[in-house]
């Protein structure tokens, strides 16, 4: 019995099994089509992703160096403005510094002038009270 079931093993496999192997078969190679074509579409997709974000890198860098560019350039201008306004404030205090001096001693000048006034004055009144 076990012999003849062997023998009709083959058939019944055959005729059942075959036909729902070659289906699953079917079905995988629909799937494995499916995989394969997600696979293409994620890899187009991350080409195109890949590319994006290389641009906005290279368009990001490009308007870090104008903005670095423009930076420097203000930074000099800012350099050039303190440097005149520092010559002219110099001269401005160089030349206030020696108006002062000169005013200083345009005042030693007058006491001087005045004490020697006063003294005078007081030498005539001195010889007018004795000649009175």
């Amino acid at each position: 019995m076990a012999s003849k079931l062997a023998e009709k093993a083959p058939s019944w496999v055959t005729r059942i099994l075959l036909p729902e192997i070659a289906e699953i078969k079917g079905e995988l190679k629909n799937v494995n089509s499916r995989i394969d074509g997600i696979n293409t579409r994620i890899d187009e997709l991350d080409k195109r992703l890949t590319d994006k974000i290389d641009s906005n890198f290279v368009s990001l860098n490009s308007r870090i160096d104008s903005l670095r560019n423009e930076l420097k350039s203000d930074i000099s201008r800012v350099d050039s403005r303190v440097e005149d306004l520092d010559k002219r404030l110099s001269s401005k205090i160089d030349s206030g510094q020696y108006q002062l001096r000169s005013d200083i001693q345009d005042l030693d000048k007058r006491l001087d002038i005045v004490q020697r006034l006063s003294v005078l004055e007081a030498k005539q009144r001195e010889m007018e009270s004795k000649t009175r």
